[in-house]
């Protein structure tokens, strides 16, 4: 049996593994098709988090300046109409003491119409102002959002495109490993075919190898005693029948001239 388990053994065995990938700027691929970032990417990844980072904080402060009721632009406004209040006051005050009028009801009027221009103004002013900021403010706060967003969005994006990479490696590898099974199981089958005509041929179950195994190997046997004991292929005659008796120690009347070579066969038989 180790004769034949060592001619089966199959044919030569067709290893495959899969190699890492590595790539200083990308991904380090592992040979199960595991990606990971080399140091370099990461390093990338990370500065582009901050940057977005960086201007989310950034846009944030910016946004505080203008924040409705209180930007820096509404105190600036209403401090500027302020002064120009006061610089027209005082030169009403002035027109009018010079014209001997101050203190009248006609003075008064005059002044008192400034200060309701100026109250309105403030009013209209602010109205304005209020509008801007909350302009200013969305604007600054849909930044403020969009690069919040980034800052993990560059994580996210970055992990979608190692899991696809990922899956398309796992699938190249995995139908490379299904061919080669294949080509050993072609490799094996082939082998075994061999070995067993082989096999065959040795034992005589082959083409024109006889009906039985060892037949050609006893049909000679048989000649070669019928030679031995002096007969033809097909009979063993009367000079090999005393040639036969003499060998088995009988005497040449036991055995009668004209016996067949079956006869000489059934002798040797019962005498094995």
């Amino acid at each position: 049996m180790s004769f034949i388990s060592n001619l089966l053994g199959g044919g030569p065995k067709v290893n495959y593994t899969p190699t890492g990938i590595s790539n200083p700027t990308g991904y380090n691929v592992g040979p199960g098709g595991g990606v990971s970032d080399s140091p370099t990417l990461q390093t990338n990844i990370g500065n582009l988090q901050s940057t977005f980072g960086a201007a989310a904080g950034a846009t944030a402060g910016l946004a505080a300046t203008v924040q409705p009721g209180f930007s820096q632009l509404r105190q600036a406004g209403m401090q500027q109409l302020a002064t120009t209040q006061q610089s027209t006051l005082s030169n009403l005050q002035q027109n009018l003491a010079q014209r001997r009028i101050l203190g009248s009801s006609f003075a008064n009027s005059q002044i008192s119409q400034s200060q309701a221009d100026y109250a309105q103004n403030q009013a209209n002013f602010q109205a304005q102002s209020y509008l801007q900021e909350l302009n200013a403010s969305n604007t600054l706060l849909q930044q403020q959002y969009q690069y919040s967003s980034q800052q993990y969005a560059v994580a996210i994006n970055q992990s979608n495109i190692e899991s696809s990479t990922a899956a398309s490696l796992v699938s190249n590898i995995n139908s490379t490993m299904a061919q080669t099974a294949t080509v050993q199981a072609q490799l094996d089958a082939q082998a075994a075919a061999g070995a067993g005509s082989a096999v065959g041929t040795v034992l005589g179950l082959g083409t024109g190898g006889g009906n039985s195994v060892g037949g050609s190997l006893f049909s000679s046997a048989g000649t070669g005693l019928s030679s031995l004991f002096g007969g033809s292929a097909g009979t063993i005659g009367s000079a090999g029948a005393s040639n036969a008796a003499s060998a088995f120690g009988l005497e040449a009347g036991d055995v009668a001239a004209d016996s067949s070579s079956a006869d000489v066969t059934a002798a040797l038989a019962l005498l094995a």
